[in-house]
């Protein structure tokens, strides 16, 4: 049974969410770890670059799904 259109248009969409929505809850809660955390300062040194570290995979996760999602769409119309 094949998938129609609109469902890989959606599937590229969810990615895209999905993507968007944990960065910005990771931005979030690191933000009020920094906040509450402030006068820690080893602890923020090594935290930041962890956080940018998890970021940059988040945002360079969500890229390559919606890559595939488009090449598979062209590949099976």
């Amino acid at each position: 049974m094949p998938i129609r259109s609109g469902g890989k248009r959606r599937n590229i969409v969810l990615f895209i969410v999905l993507g968007a929505v944990m960065l910005g809850l990771a931005i979030t809660l690191t933000t009020g770890w920094v906040v509450w955390n402030w006068q820690q300062m080893v602890r923020l040194a090594i935290g930041i670059p962890f956080f940018l570290l998890l970021m940059t995979g988040v945002v360079l996760n969500t890229i390559f799904l919606v890559r595939e999602a488009r090449r598979n769409e062209r590949h099976d119309s």
